[in-house]
């Protein structure tokens, strides 16, 4: 069976309003594939040449990939396919995540993007369309690189640029956590971009971080309170020693 052939089954989970929804990809036999969550935007900056080959650039557009985008994918042991799809079709964007050996041990990474859009009602001049239907690729892109059994996570901004005669076009990655070839519904393990090591951000989501840090603050106040009233009692206890006396 090919990996086209695959039928998998995708969820969407909606956890928050302030999080973007995790996916979660199984094969045919109930094994996950993948858990993401992550922002997408497409920032499109078209231009075209009339017969005097005059360069006319229109305005920049960004598109945000919305939370109830459609969301399909394909997978097997090397290669896991994922792809998004809005506005009835008009827009698809396909990420292509595959496993490879570096140094010796088993990692995976992004290595291809595509973006087909139809933008015949979005950027015309005049009164003509400059195109009806454009797709656009990224072939050996090799980025978010993370060792088997471990995911990638950036809140920070990552910028992917498509080739394109006639426009400047970008897939910009934002609050991402990663993990194809998962094998389980959650996220395991962690890598963070340097970005966010650099800017000081914390790991993990915002439940990740903010629960424990909770438990922490009330185990703190816990303990405060058993000290307390242990040196409470003690003073007592000496109090009632001294009238003994």
């Amino acid at each position: 069976m090919g990996l086209a052939d695959l039928v998998l089954s995708v969820s969407v989970i909606h956890s928050s309003e302030n999080e973007e929804p995790t996916i979660v990809l199984q094969d045919p036999d109930g094994h996950y594939c993948l858990i993401a969550r992550m922002s997408l935007d497409v920032e499109i900056e078209y231009f075209a040449f009339d017969e005097n080959t005059t360069q006319t650039t229109l305005p920049k557009k960004i598109l945000r990939v919305p939370d109830h985008a459609s969301v399909k994918g394909n997978c097997s042991y090397s290669r896991t396919e994922l792809t998004f799809s809005w506005e009835d079709g008009k827009y698809q964007l396909l990420l292509v995540f595959d496993s490879q050996v570096v140094n010796d041990s088993w990692a995976w990474s992004l290595t291809e993007l595509g973006l087909t859009m139809d933008i015949n009602m979005d950027f015309t001049i005049q009164t003509s369309p400059i195109a009806k239907r454009v797709e656009l690729g990224k072939g050996d892109v090799r980025m978010f690189e993370t060792p088997y059994n471990n995911s990638y996570e950036c809140q920070s901004k990552q910028k992917v640029r498509l080739k394109s005669p006639n426009s400047y076009t970008n897939v910009i990655f934002s609050h991402m956590r990663l993990q194809p070839f998962s094998g389980m519904d959650r996220f395991k393990g962690g890598i963070m971009c340097k970005e966010d090591r650099n800017s000081g951000i914390s790991f993990g989501s915002k439940e990740e971080v903010f629960v424990p840090l909770i438990v922490a603050i009330c185990l703190a106040v816990v303990v405060l309170l058993v000290i307390l009233g242990y040196l409470i009692r003690k003073k007592f206890e000496g109090f009632g020693y001294a009238n003994m006396d």
